[in-house]
């Protein structure tokens, strides 16, 4: 009997859901806890400061040097799956390591479409942040490019954040701080923010709107074009 790739590495009850994720509905913040983790080798934030423990997940993987810190920190065990092309794991190189020498895709890029293929549509991340400013931007900008396909949730221990081609509920996210970045160009209305936005046209060489307050219990976005939304924790 064929194993699907999840079976094998011992993980139940995943849904494999291999559509395409949907823009044409509403998102919600806070977002649902995903079935999948990523960590990335951006800034080692402690595990304890980030809202869910690796063990809450069905299926966690970790990318290329991240690795070397959990290994640190005792955690490499609830790790499933390591993907990258190993030029930042120490050696010895562990038994859980997927080679990818492709040199024309991040490590990142290698992990979301590895979780596509396993059926994932949904995954947090950690780690995502700092480090070195090139590699967060290129994050950011692989995130937005698989959207449709996996919605990637951001968490460090400032803030979430995430990309959105729709509208955003906001819930219980009083006195909050909010940046709308666009990833390049939005155009975006507000209920329930202290600087309403009224189809207001954002652009990422002209206007944004960063540092904004939810000041309302139950918030709106209206968004048509390509937008982050960081959102303090």
């Amino acid at each position: 009997m064929r194993m699907c790739a999840t079976q094998a590495l011992g993980i139940n009850n995943v849904n494999h859901n291999t559509q395409a994720v949907s823009t044409a509905d509403c998102r919600d913040y806070p977002c649902e806890q995903s079935q999948a983790l990523v960590l990335l080798n951006g800034d080692k934030v402690p595990l304890a400061d980030l809202p869910f423990a690796l063990s809450a997940y069905a299926l966690v993987v970790c990318v290329d040097g991240a690795w070397n810190q959990l290994v640190a920190d005792g955690d490499d065990e609830k790790v499933h799956q390591i993907i990258g092309d190993g030029d930042s794991i120490l050696d010895p190189a562990p038994s859980k390591w997927q080679i990818a020498h492709d040199q024309s895709t991040t490590d990142f890029e290698k992990t979301l479409l590895y979780l596509d293929k396993l059926g994932f549509n949904q995954a947090d991340i950690y780690w995502g942040s700092g480090g070195e400013m090139d590699h967060f931007l290129g994050n950011l900008a692989v995130a937005a490019r698989y959207h449709d396909r996996i919605r990637c949730v951001f968490y460090d221990q400032h803030q979430a954040y995430f990309f959105t081609q729709t509208a955003v509920r906001l819930h219980g996210q009083i006195h909050q701080t909010i940046t709308l970045y666009p990833f390049p160009a939005a155009t975006v209305s507000s209920d329930g923010l202290r600087y309403e936005l009224h189809q207001t046209d954002l652009a990422i060489k002209t206007q944004q709107s960063l540092r904004n307050e939810i000041i309302e219990t139950k918030a709106h976005l209206t968004v048509s074009g390509d937008l982050w939304v960081f959102i303090t924790r």
